[in-house]
């Protein structure tokens, strides 16, 4: 292993040792990016200590798709690997190393305090706004709910509204982040009824100055944003992307879908649903092996037999292929999946079961009359 990826893999560990041996002997090792993304993504904060002391830059960039750096890596949310103790102090080391809070990073290259805003690691915002200059721009004052500051600056400069955070990333965009892109996309209101409506006036107000509302319909919903969703859908906002119908029917955000029905919405658009087949929302809902979210486009009379699929696919044999439960196969029989159509390829579901070895399958549709 070279010696750099030891070093990382040693941090990662919390192995002092080890390290120590290995600085001992190279103390220029300390200055690669991984072993301190490593540390600070692990919690670990004598070893990060470590590091720095042997100077590590506590702004490094890592040169991986992600553009991490260590505040990012430390504070991003990530469902397999939750938070701890460890990371607060990491967040404490790194700051009065000369971390700064607003330099941006990570792949939508935005600064790790809107990382925590737009995640869900709010619980590091506290340090790291201690750490930051009090008078914010407008994409910060929008993300953290600061309605007073938005408003002076749009008084200041109305153009504001439509501006763009040169270097963010977004997929509706190659010009990035606006400040409605932010407000919508923030988390802080989560918790605080204060900042929700702080975050809705925000957006009202941005909306008046004329601020684009693309992509920003589908950040609402993903942050379960109801009051600002229900601004954009009145100014006229739309999904920009159909997988977001997927996502948020497996995630039982129910009344945004009812709500984006009632504004007419379509439900069988395939933009950006290529990673799930290229289906619509059903098809997609059925890859995803969600139940709710299926159930909800059948009982909005969605044709499980015809979701766009390239292959002639219909929901059954989507669901063979994805592995789907004996529940799910009979709700799509229940609403009319059809149980021999063949896609391109001549194959039936049983058939397409039968590829996958998938034997659950195979006995239920067989069970149901299946022929391959």
């Amino acid at each position: 292993m070279k010696p750099d990826k030891a070093l990382a893999t040693a941090a990662a560990a919390g192995d002092l040792n080890a390290m120590h041996a290995m600085l001992d002997e190279d103390c220029t090792l300390a200055a690669n990016w991984k072993p301190i993304m490593d540390a600070c993504y692990a919690g670990q904060a004598d070893a990060v200590a470590l590091l720095l002391e042997h100077g590590a830059d506590p702004n490094v960039k890592s040169r991986s798709a992600h553009h991490y750096r260590p505040l990012h890596r430390t504070v991003e949310y990530k469902k397999t690997a939750p938070k701890h103790d460890g990371h607060h102090q990491v967040v404490k080391l790194l700051l009065e190393a000369g971390a700064d809070p607003l330099m941006q990073g990570s792949y939508t290259f935005i600064s790790a305090i809107a990382v925590c805003a737009t995640g869900e690691s709010t619980e590091f915002l506290p340090a790291l706004l201690d750490s930051a200059p009090r008078r914010y721009d407008i994409f910060h004052a929008a993300v953290l709910g600061d309605a007073s500051r938005v408003n002076a600056l749009l008084k200041d400069d109305p153009a504001l509204a439509k501006a763009h955070h040169e270097g963010s990333k977004i997929w509706t965009s190659d010009k990035g982040w606006t400040p409605l892109t932010y407000c919508v996309s923030s988390r802080v209101g989560n918790d605080s009824e204060k900042k929700r409506k702080a975050l809705a006036q925000i957006a009202g107000s941005l909306i008046e100055h004329g601020a684009d509302l693309t992509g920003c319909v589908d950040q609402a919903i993903y942050r379960d944003n109801s009051e600002v969703f229900e601004l954009l859908l009145k100014a006229g906002g739309r999904c920009a992307d159909d997988d977001t119908l997927n996502h948020a029917a497996c995630d039982g955000h129910f009344d945004a879908l009812e709500l984006l029905l009632k504004h007419g919405a379509a439900l069988d658009g395939t933009r950006g649903t290529d990673h799930h087949g290229g289906y619509t929302p059903l098809g997609c809902t059925v890859s995803c092996r969600s139940i709710q979210g299926a159930r909800w486009f059948l009982e909005k009379g969605q044709d499980p037999n015809n979701i766009k699929s390239k292959d002639g696919e219909n929901c059954l044999h989507v669901a063979v292929h994805f592995g789907a439960s004996d529940k799910m196969l009979q709700l799509l029989l229940d609403y009319g999946a059809k149980i021999d159509q063949k896609d391109k390829q001549g194959r039936t579901p049983l058939a397409r079961a039968h590829e996958k070895k998938h034997k659950k399958a195979i006995s239920f549709l067989e069970a149901s009359g299946a022929t391959a």
